[in-house]
C-alpha cells in the first residue's frame, strides 16, 4: 500500500491552521482571513481526492463528496460561496473530518 501519510499531513496542517485563524464566524470578515481560510479549504479538498475510497469507506461519516464539491465550488465558482455553508463546515464537519484523518493515520502504521 502506498503512503498517504502526506496527504493526510496536507490536511491535517490545514484544519489546523484554519483552527488557529477562524476562532469565530466573525473571523471570515476579514478579508485575509477569509481568503487564507477558502484555500486551506481547497488543500483539504485536493488532498482527500487523492486518499483511496476503500481507505474512505473505513471513515463513511465524513461525506467525501461534499468535500470535493466544496473544493471545486471555491476553485471554480468564487463568486458563489456562501460565508454561512463555510462556517457550518468549519464549526460541524471540520472537527468530524480531523478525527476521521486522525484514525485513519493511526490505522495505515
Amino acid at each position: 500500500m502506498l503512503d498517504y501519510n502526506l496527504y493526510f499531513r496536507n490536511i491535517l496542517e490545514a484544519i489546523e491552521k484554519i483552527e488557529r485563524t477562524c476562532r469565530n464566524k466573525d473571523s471570515l470578515e476579514d478579508g485575509d482571513i477569509w481568503d487564507m481560510t477558502l484555500m486551506r479549504l481547497q488543500i483539504i479538498g485536493e488532498n482527500s481526492v487523492m486518499i483511496p475510497q476503500e481507505i474512505k469507506n473505513k471513515s463513511p461519516e465524513i461525506k467525501w463528496e461534499n468535500i470535493r464539491k466544496l473544493r471545486n465550488i471555491i476553485s471554480h465558482k468564487y463568486e458563489k460561496i456562501d460565508k454561512e455553508l463555510i462556517w457550518k463546515f468549519i464549526e460541524k464537519k471540520m472537527p468530524e473530518l480531523k478525527n476521521s484523518i486522525l484514525k485513519m493515520k493511526k490505522e495505515l502504521k
